[in-house]
């Protein structure tokens, strides 16, 4: 599995639309400046794709600072760790679209051990995180953004880590723990602003697993396990003060480059996306959420619905089999940041919670717990019934393969959002 995996993340890297976002991304790397593009080129004559490709290709007279400068105050949504590693690869290899998305790629096989990793510290099964591995590897989600030039493949990595960090400084409370743990917390913030949601859910999981301990005496007192985390964080929310500047000083451009996700959705849309996006863990044939709900496509929607209920049933089973200190973790990491944004969509209005690339913890969540499920079953199950769990898992490696090769093979997907239709337009 590991090795379709990582031949479906470099298969036809190039054939995809290179879609809006990913054109950001080769201005950002490269330092060219969005205001720049729009004085020179907007001026009612005919433009060629010569000339806009000048915009995505490296300039001498342009340095790291200069980059740096320029993603802070054009596009400070997006920290700058991914960004800085690309622009290197590509002074290596060339910014060609392959070169740019393959360093994406290359950063989502760092996953694989970390999930690995994950599991043993959670779980203590070597059986687990080799099924977590090969649900991750040929996940459809994961396989998509390993092949897109934007951060959300370093994202899962550092989500792991920080997560694996996490969980090693409990076990082992040290304060040199603790320090990677914050390392991880800083790695994480610099690739992803919304790892600062991955980050309080550590803390609620540190919380919830030192209540006993909260009060314990006729007076209130932290833990120092709380106390550790609070300075974990407080020292990563401190590292990232740099960025946090650029933030604070171009807070209207970063409304106006996130403004999309205040666009409300009625509650048919938002319940169509989180049905949709859940399903994505396992199974992808382009579906998006319009059409979740017309009366077509009866085969692909059977196999959603069998993904969707088979990630429940994994989050049940995880609470059920498991003790708490397991269960919170992987619950919290499946609900982080997810609940946080379907709450703000369903409160205030908006699309937070529709959008898939925000929901990658919570989808390693459920798939942590898929992976415990199946393995699980597989060691404990008595012979007559194994049949069953190696018919799901089965069924979880053909819907994984399946979605791959279809999306590998395909132009377009779903997540080239506004470029969806470029390829029919170009021809």
């Amino acid at each position: 599995m590991l090795l379709i995996g990582i031949v479906l993340r470099v298969v036809n890297l190039d054939r995809k639309v290179y879609w809006h976002d990913e054109v950001y991304t080769s201005m950002e790397v490269t330092a060219n400046s969005r205001s720049e593009l729009v004085a020179d080129l907007f001026d009612g004559r005919e433009v060629g794709v010569a000339e806009l490709q000048e915009y995505q290709r490296m300039r001498p007279d342009r340095n790291l600072g200069e980059m740096l400068w320029r993603l802070g105050t054009e596009d400070v949504q997006h920290p700058p760790l991914f960004y800085v590693l690309t622009r290197y690869w590509s002074k290596l290899w060339g910014d060609s679209i392959s070169t740019t998305r393959s360093m994406a790629v290359l950063l989502s096989f760092l996953a694989f051990p970390c999930i690995y990793w994950l599991c043993q510290e959670l779980f203590a099964s070597t059986i687990i995180g080799w099924i977590a591995i090969a649900i991750i590897a040929i996940s459809p989600v994961h396989i998509l953004y390993a092949q897109e030039a934007r951060e959300y493949s370093l994202w899962s990595v550092t989500t792991l880590l920080s997560s694996i960090a996490l969980l090693r400084a409990i076990r082992q409370p040290t304060w040199i723990n603790w320090g990677w743990y914050s390392l991880s917390l800083v790695v994480g913030l610099y690739t992803f602003l919304i790892s600062g949601v991955v980050a309080l859910g550590h803390g609620l999981y540190v919380v919830l697993t030192d209540s006993r301990t909260v009060f314990s005496t006729n007076r209130f007192r932290l833990p120092r396990r709380t106390v550790a985390y609070l300075i974990s964080f407080a020292i990563a929310i401190l590292l990232l003060t740099p960025w946090l500047y650029f933030l604070i000083e171009n807070f209207r451009t970063f409304q106006g480059s996130t403004s999309w996700t205040t666009v409300p959705l009625t509650y048919q849309q938002l319940l169509a996306a989180w049905l949709v996006n859940f399903s994505r863990i396992l199974v992808d044939f382009d579906i998006n959420s319009d059409s979740l709900f017309v009366a077509d496509q009866w085969v692909v929607k059977g196999l959603m619905v069998l993904a969707i209920v088979l990630g429940l049933y994994a989050l049940f089973y995880v609470w059920q089999r498991t003790q708490p200190a397991v269960w919170l973790f992987v619950w919290i990491l499946a609900g982080s940041p997810v609940v946080l944004f379907i709450l703000a969509d369903l409160l205030v209005g908006g699309q937070r919670s529709a959008s898939a690339r925000y929901l990658i913890p919570g989808m390693l969540g459920v798939q942590l717990a898929i992976a415990y499920l199946v393995g699980d079953r597989l060691e404990q199950t008595k012979r007559r019934r194994q049949p069953i769990w190696q018919g799901v898992a089965i069924a979880i490696v053909v819907m994984g393969i399946g979605s791959g090769i279809a999306l590998s093979s395909a132009e377009t997907w779903w997540t080239k959002g506004v470029s969806y239709h470029h390829p029919q337009l170009a021809g």
